[in-house]
């Protein structure tokens, strides 16, 4: 099974300039949300402690070493270099979006990886661009609909909602806290309002 997080970083970069979509705060955030739910399902196993750097560069690398993106450098005005991301499996990619777009438009039964992309793309305000077919208004009217019809995809979507608020309550205090808890992972947040680490209670 493919982490939700590696597809997650996939769908995040754009197709030709493998830059982020999203600004990395953002991009962050919910990968630090799907992370969660890869500890979850047992897709992967992050460690107590990931930074949210760490977290997209194992996510990055992981696609790499899979054929998903090429990494290329690229200087910006000829002195600052810069690592990007290009899609290097296009079929793979559009396979991937086409999934999303069957369980919102087609009522197709989704599996939970897809759910999962399905909320957490739509809070992170990246979902319509994986549909282009539809219209934006489209897009967003179905995958609330959809959210609303999955307990899982609800929490998900909370969850990253919560620590998009508490980032903003937060932008100008210092040192780290709980953002949340559940029954078995705390996610703590910095002052700048990124996931800083992840501890799951479980393995402390």
């Amino acid at each position: 099974m493919t982490p939700v997080s590696h597809d997650l970083m996939w769908l995040l970069l754009d197709d030709d300039t493998g830059r982020l979509l999203v600004d990395r705060h953002t991009a962050s955030r919910a990968l630090a949300v799907a992370a969660l739910a890869d500890n979850a399902s047992g897709a992967a196993n992050y460690r107590p402690t990931v930074s949210p750097r760490r977290l997209r560069q194992r996510s990055l690398d992981a696609l790499h070493s899979a054929g998903r993106v090429r990494r290329d450098r690229i200087r910006l005005g000829g002195v600052i270099s810069r690592t990007t991301w290009p899609t290097a499996d296009l079929p793979g990619k559009q396979a991937l979006r086409r999934s999303l777009q069957r369980a919102l438009f087609d009522a197709q039964p989704a599996e939970d990886p897809t759910r999962a992309l399905i909320a957490i793309l739509h809070t992170a305000g990246a979902l319509a661009i994986q549909c282009p077919r539809w219209p934006n208004r489209e897009t967003i009217y179905w995958a609330q609909q959809f959210i609303a019809q999955h307990h899982d995809c609800t929490h998900l979507a909370e969850s990253l909602t919560d620590i998009e608020r508490q980032a903003l309550a937060d932008s100008l205090s210092f040192g780290a806290r709980p953002l949340f808890a559940s029954n078995d992972q705390t996610l703590w947040m910095t002052g700048e309002g990124v996931p800083s680490r992840m501890i799951f209670e479980s393995e402390v």
